[in-house]
């Protein structure tokens, strides 16, 4: 084994369990309904101002069904996008 590849594999191993634990324990631990910054702020603006009309109209809402897979594919997209940097950086020759 190379050296210092224990700590590294180690550490990796806790960062996995501690994902796992997140993912377990996410549901338990967040209760109740789900409620987005935008429908929150859509229903502070309503208590404050009853009478505003929205100036701009959305051009097309997802499906109830469609939302979640298009906020993965986002979240994917973005993953993606740090961890190829993060590899281009970290293969970089120094120098």
């Amino acid at each position: 084994m190379r050296e210092g590849a224990l700590p590294m594999r180690i550490g990796r191993i806790v960062l996995y369990i501690i994902l796992a634990a997140a993912f377990v324990l996410a549901p338990v631990v967040i209760s109740g309904e789900f409620a987005g910054t935008d429908d929150q702020a859509t229903d502070a603006i309503g208590q404050l101002r009853p009478d505003y009309k929205p100036w701009a109209a959305v051009p097309w809402e997802p499906s109830e069904a469609a939302e979640p897979w298009l906020f993965a594919l986002q979240a994917a997209l973005g993953v993606g996008f740090i961890a190829y940097f993060a590899y281009r950086h970290r293969r970089r020759p120094a120098g």
